[in-house]
C-alpha cells in the first residue's frame, strides 16, 4: 500500500488507496491524531456531485464548526480560488 502526505501548517492527513472486500477505498488518516476513515467509490462521487454548501458543511472542522470558517472559506464568505 503505496500512501502520500498532504500537509500545511494546519493538519498532515496521510492518504492511500487500499484494497476492502471486493473494491478499493480512500484511506485518510489524520497524522497527529491517528483517526481515520475509508471512503468507497460512491462516497467520494456523493461528495463531488454535491453543492458547494453542501461540501463547505461537510469539511468543518471544530473550530470552525460555526460561520463562514469552513476549511479554504474565508471569514468573509467570500467564494476563494478552487
Amino acid at each position: 500500500m503505496e500512501s502520500t502526505l498532504i500537509a500545511n501548517e494546519f493538519a498532515a492527513v496521510d492518504v492511500s488507496v487500499v484494497r476492502h472486500g471486493r473494491g478499493t477505498r480512500l484511506r485518510l488518516r489524520d497524522v497527529e491524531s491517528g483517526a481515520s476513515v475509508m471512503l468507497d467509490p460512491l462516497d467520494l462521487r456523493s461528495f463531488c456531485l454535491s453543492s458547494e454548501e453542501e461540501q463547505r458543511a461537510w469539511l468543518r472542522t471544530q473550530t470552525y464548526a460555526t460561520g463562514n470558517h469552513a476549511v479554504g472559506i474565508p471569514a468573509d464568505g467570500a467564494e476563494g480560488g478552487r
